[in-house]
This record gives structure tokens, sequence and C-alpha cells, in this order.
């Protein structure tokens, strides 16, 4: 289900687990290691998402109110 999405390519080239490993965690034989990764994963591109958010509201001049 995730092959295409860049997971492998992520996880591999960050030095996070050996290819071996990462294919075993896509192929659904290490599950609670996959969703610990996946959970990273996410966080990570929430906060790059809201870091961006942030950037372009204040390039085009729009509060942001709490």
């Amino acid at each position: 289900m995730y092959r295409d999405a860049g997971l492998r390519h992520l996880l591999t080239v960050a030095g996070l687990y050996a290819p071996a490993t990462v294919t075993n965690i896509l192929a659904g034989k290490d599950f609670y290691r996959g969703l610990t990764d996946f959970r990273l994963v996410d966080k990570a591109l929430i906060i790059r998402f809201l870091n961006n958010f942030e950037a372009w509201c204040y390039d085009n001049s729009n509060e942001i109110h709490q």
C-alpha cells in the first residue's frame, strides 16, 4: 500500500533502518516498529506544514488568530 509513497527511501536514506528492515516494516511483518515510524513521519510532515503555513501567512500579511 505504501510502496510508492517514498517511505522506503525516507527511512533508509535518513539512516533509521537497514533496507531489509524497511522491507519487513512495509510488508507488515514488524507492525509496532512500523507504527512508530509512521507516527514519526506524520509528526515531521505536520511540523513542516505548520511552519510553511506560518511563513505563508507572514508573507501575505495574514494574521493567525489563537
